[in-house]
């Protein structure tokens, strides 16, 4: 299977009447970005299904897509628990993601705090494969050159 990575904003931090952290951010959308891959519908479509499965999932399942400091992190520290697509006038499709953090470790508290300040802009990167699949990726010509879209990915982080 091929990599994948895409960048966005973490925009809001709220708790619950639990006291868990939760953080929420536009994790892809169906814009060009800065590797030049551009999501389609049906991989932000598959993006949602995958956070509500992550939400119902023990923290050790397999099903469940971690928040990780980096893409090579070996553990998370908080856990993608829903998700679901914002679409735009402009015909852009967002896909939202809300994210449980895990109390235990001190980057939890940090990322919530900072975010929660508005002072400083964190950024979310997803990641994973994309299947090896013939429809997984499909090209489409932008000026001279060709946009890689994906049609489907399976998340990591």
């Amino acid at each position: 299977m091929t990599r994948f990575t895409f960048n966005s904003t973490i925009e809001k931090a709220i708790t619950d009447d639990a006291g868990n952290m939760f953080i929420t951010a536009v994790a892809s959308d169906n814009l060009k970005d800065l590797q030049g891959d551009r999501m389609a519908k049906s991989a932000l479509q598959s993006m949602v299904k995958q956070a509500k499965i992550s939400g119902i999932s023990d923290d050790d399942e397999v099903d469940t897509i971690e928040l990780r400091e980096t893409h090579k992190s070996t553990f998370g520290f908080g856990k993608v628990v829903d998700g679901e697509l914002l679409e735009k006038e402009d015909g852009a499709v967002e896909y939202l993601v809300k994210i449980k953090l895990y109390k235990e470790y001190p980057q939890s508290s940090a990322l919530f705090k900072s975010v929660k300040s508005g002072k400083v802009r964190k950024q979310l990167s997803v990641g994973g494969e994309i299947p090896d699949e013939p429809d997984a990726v499909s090209y489409e010509k932008e000026g001279d050159n060709l946009l890689r879209v994906l049609n489907d990915v399976k998340l990591e982080h």
